[in-house]
């Protein structure tokens, strides 16, 4: 009887942990767009969309990658910046005036994972779904 305690308490010392950690992941993004937004959001600004236009690889290196942006905000305000990696799509910064930013390091971009979002935020929605906020 004592080891089916120490079994159950294992399995549930293991389930706790599992939420803890898909709760603490910071954000992935699949997109710079969506990089870019929820770094402006985090800072406080109401973002309405972020588009990259005028797309190119680096001239003299065909490995970087760069990208003129365009930020549109609720008030529908235009502002103009720009994305630049070393690396291929990786390794980027990202420069918006209008929000004193200028090489700020943008997380690399992740393959798209619907589930795990999908169980992150199942675990964001379980409060509310138990009532308990």
């Amino acid at each position: 009887m004592n080891k089916s305690f120490i079994v159950i308490g294992v399995v549930c010392a293991f389930m706790v942990f599992g939420v803890v950690w898909v709760l603490l992941q910071p954000p992935r993004y699949t997109s710079f767009p969506d990089a870019i937004r929820g770094d402006l959001t985090r800072r406080g600004y109401a973002v309405d969309r972020v588009e990259l236009l005028h797309m190119w690889p680096d001239t003299v290196n065909t490995l970087s990658f760069g990208s003129n942006i365009r930020v549109i905000m609720v008030t529908g305000s235009e502002h103009w910046g720009r994305l630049d990696c070393k690396i291929g799509r990786r390794d980027c910064v990202y420069y918006l005036p209008m929000a004193k930013i200028f090489q700020e390091p943008l997380p690399d971009l992740v393959r798209e994972q619907p589930w795990f979002e999908e169980v992150r935020l199942w675990f964001v929605r379980l409060p509310s779904l138990l009532g308990l906020e």
